[in-house]
């Protein structure tokens, strides 16, 4: 059997369970219905023998012919105009009729197909759309698969290509996927902060676009670029904020507008440190956490603790919406 392209419906809690943020829209039962069977593909809490069972919408159609076969599949979904790599999965099985029922059983049992008709009811999702059929094993599991062979696309890549929107088992043979380089898209543009595409890296994020967020970046990009010239200063490259190149090393800036400093240096931290040092590789001497809110004695303390006794070089500056600048790296 080929490998497979399989489109999945949309998700923002990473298709653990049904989020609600499948477009309306849509002509398609996800559509429809507000949820995809898709919606639990990577819950990984309901495995059986350490497998994890499984729905994608494409194979369901020409299960009877895919029985007993080994496939691997490149998974992409689409939002708000794009078209975004999931995953892929290898060494996808799809299970014989026998075995799919043995398997509903232990769902049953287990309680996750209850789980399941809870889950659509706390996304107002369309639950007589499914009925009964939620126990029929073709209907709710169709694929087997080992959750160590599923690598992510973290954050979720652009696909620089017109994918199909069917829900469709396109044959896949391995062949480069063409991708949007972010870098590209903005160290060729004279004004990145208009990139439509950058705007959108919520989409890849699966977070929710925050207008604060853009002006503060676009603010402090104009004030970092005059101060320190246009070719010094990169907006959203490598999924950065912004970055600082200068005499003294690079600088990483991760902005969050958060109702306290503290709050603001918790929720950057993790990014800063991804951004700079994952896998294993410096490439930040500095990291920053911009925020509009003022410090208190007790944030100054914890990074100063975080300098001396981890050796991470962060620091805090409160940006100031009247000029346009950041105060100095608490």
């Amino acid at each position: 059997m080929n490998d497979k392209f399989c489109r999945i419906c949309w998700n923002t809690n990473g298709w653990r369970k049904p989020s609600g943020a499948v477009p309306k829209n849509e002509n398609s039962f996800a559509g429809r219905n507000k949820f995809g069977m898709e919606e639990w593909l990577f819950n990984y809490e309901w495995l059986i023998e350490g497998e994890k069972y499984g729905y994608l919408t494409p194979i369901s159609r020409f299960r009877p012919s895919y029985e007993g076969e080994t496939f691997s599949a490149l998974l992409y979904a689409k939002h708000e105009g794009l078209t975004l790599l999931v995953a892929e999965i290898s060494d996808i099985y799809v299970p014989k009729l026998d075995e799919l029922e043995r398997a509903i059983h232990l769902m049953k049992k287990n309680g996750w197909i209850d789980q399941m008709r809870e889950d659509i009811e706390n996304i107002n999702g369309a639950l007589d759309a499914v009925g009964e059929n939620l126990h029929d094993p073709v209907w709710s599991i169709n694929i087997r698969f080992n959750p160590h062979k599923v690598t992510f696309h973290d954050p979720m890549q652009i696909i620089d290509r017109n994918m199909p929107p069917r829900y469709h088992p396109y044959n896949w043979n391995e062949e480069p996927i063409p991708i949007i380089d972010d870098d590209a898209q903005t160290n060729h543009l004279d004004d990145p902060r208009r990139s439509e595409l950058q705007r959108k890296r919520a989409a890849q994020c699966a977070t929710t676009f925050d207008p604060k967020h853009v002006r503060l970046q676009n603010r402090l990009f104009s004030r970092l670029k005059a101060r320190y010239g246009n070719d010094a200063v990169r907006y959203e490259q490598d999924h950065v904020d912004l970055k600082l190149l200068g005499q003294d090393g690079c600088t990483f800036y991760e902005i969050k507008t958060d109702v306290t400093a503290k709050k603001c240096i918790r929720n950057a931290i993790g990014q800063l440190l991804e951004y700079s040092s994952y896998p294993a590789e410096q490439r930040a001497d500095k990291l920053v956490v911009v925020g509009d809110t003022p410090a208190t004695e007790d944030d100054q303390s914890y990074l100063k603790f975080l300098r001396q006794n981890y050796s991470l070089s962060i620091f805090y500056s409160q940006f100031n919406w009247n000029t346009g600048d950041i105060g100095p790296e608490l």
